[in-house]
């Protein structure tokens, strides 16, 4: 639970070896007018690409807020 809490707070996740051993996931909610997440922004690197201290997670965030403001006139968030 502490990881989903530590996500809600940054407006998104990081996740190291989760899915695939080798690969870096950041993801990011798309909001809904009524503040309902309805779907995510994701992106996975290798770890030879990518470190957690060069991880790009609020451009992937900006993303998210782009598509929910651009679909949902009354944005929740």
């Amino acid at each position: 639970m502490e990881q989903v809490h530590l996500a809600a707070k940054r407006a998104y996740s990081i996740q190291i070896n989760q899915s695939v051993m080798g690969d870096i996931s950041v993801a990011a909610a798309i909001i809904d007018e009524h503040g309902r997440a309805i779907a995510a922004v994701n992106i996975s690197v290798p770890t030879t690409r990518w470190t957690t201290e060069r991880v790009e997670a609020e451009l992937v965030q900006q993303c998210s807020q782009s598509i929910s403001k651009s679909k949902f006139k009354r944005y929740a968030a």
